[in-house]
């Protein structure tokens, strides 16, 4: 048998204003409508999921950096291959 805790919050008006904004939308993506404390689970069970998405975040944009500029490197040495054939064939032609 599982024993739950309970926790009583209080909330400003903003904070209930939030919270009831957020009850809406899980609302409306659910079958069965949500109360107050099951939207504060998920949102409790969603942060904590989601906690490091800033740190994700912030290493694909250095990962995606990084792609760039090897994509750059990759572009200018094909230019300069181009560049070197061009030459080729214009001193052959002459």
């Amino acid at each position: 048998m599982k024993f739950k805790k309970s926790v009583t919050v209080s909330l400003d008006a903003q904070e209930l204003e939030i919270l009831e904004k957020l009850n809406k939308k899980l609302n409306q993506r659910s079958m069965k409508e949500p109360n107050r404390t099951e939207t504060l689970k998920f949102a409790i069970r969603f942060t904590q999921e989601n906690f490091d998405t800033l740190n994700l975040v912030e290493e694909l944009r250095l990962e995606l950096k990084k792609v760039m500029e090897e994509n750059n490197f990759f572009k200018q040495s094909f230019r300069e291959f181009e560049d070197k054939v061009k030459k080729k064939i214009d001193s052959l032609n002459c």
